[in-house]
């Protein structure tokens, strides 16, 4: 018997997540594809972790009525339809029109806590009226302590309540297969350009309209030219390991009022 994946241009015949996967990365040109979906590296990191979400399971428990059981938890102090948050991921609007607005939607109509990253294309404050739960924010401590605190300040001025501080990341990853699509830093090769223009939905959807999406929520501490997400070069220069002491600064800074939560 021979079995394939869906894989074609229409989501709505995808009937489980692999078919969407197939069908988001035949939309997405080569570099964005890779970007999404690589690692650093040989990577090892990646296929371990995946291999331990694997091992994870349900443990099934009997005899205890037909009814939809309740998944609901408090965290932090929001109430949330299940115990999920959506995780933070960077250049979102890269992969789709408003990207982060969506996912936020998504985790908003679910139930569910979304986390805004650092380097995500939407402004927090433009997309916290918009949800019925504020959206929490992560942070990526910055070499600048006084930026930092400053895109803290923005965070809490847009109603966010919770703040997520990486503490993980002392050095950004080689992401080596990423790297194969460009000839020198932030210049696609020919083959990633011709690439590209074979996707001409991708690029009128993304790109075409305004541009490649910015850095919403720190363009402004960031050099001339390098507020697109196509510079993702300038990002690397101004974030920072984690120490403890930055930790320890982003969640005393979060904390000065009584309504706010940080977690590192």
């Amino acid at each position: 018997m021979s079995r394939r994946y869906y894989a074609g241009r229409d989501h709505r015949r995808a009937v489980s997540v692999e078919e969407l996967r197939r069908v988001a990365l035949r939309r997405l040109p080569r570099f964005e594809a890779e970007y999404l979906e690589g690692g650093a590296e040989d990577e090892v990191a990646l296929r371990r972790n995946r291999s331990i979400l694997e091992r994870i399971a349900w443990v099934p428990r009997m005899l205890v009525g037909t009814g939809i059981p309740d998944l609901s938890r408090r965290i932090l102090g929001d109430a949330l339809q299940m115990p999920l948050v959506i995780a933070p991921t960077g250049f979102n609007g890269m992969l789709w029109p408003e990207g982060d607005l969506a996912l936020a939607r998504a985790a908003d109509a679910a139930g569910i806590a979304f986390t805004l990253s650092t380097v995500s294309n939407y402004a927090l404050g433009a997309m916290n009226p918009q949800l019925k739960t504020p959206a929490w924010f992560q942070l990526y401590p910055l070499k600048d302590t006084k930026t930092s605190d400053r895109i803290v300040d923005k965070a809490q001025e847009a109603g966010c309540t919770k703040l997520v501080v990486t503490v993980d990341v002392p050095a950004l990853g080689a992401r080596e297969w990423d790297q194969r699509n460009y000839r020198r830093p932030l210049k696609l090769s020919a083959s990633s350009i011709l690439d590209v223009l074979m996707h001409p939905r991708w690029l009128t959807q993304v790109m075409l309209p305004k541009g490649a999406p910015t850095f919403a929520n720190i363009a402004e501490f960031l050099p001339a030219g390098a507020q697109s997400a196509l510079a993702t070069a300038s990002c690397s220069a101004t974030t920072a390991g984690a120490s403890s002491t930055r930790a320890s600064r982003a969640s005393r800074s979060w904390g000065r009022s009584p309504r706010q939560s940080a977690i590192a």
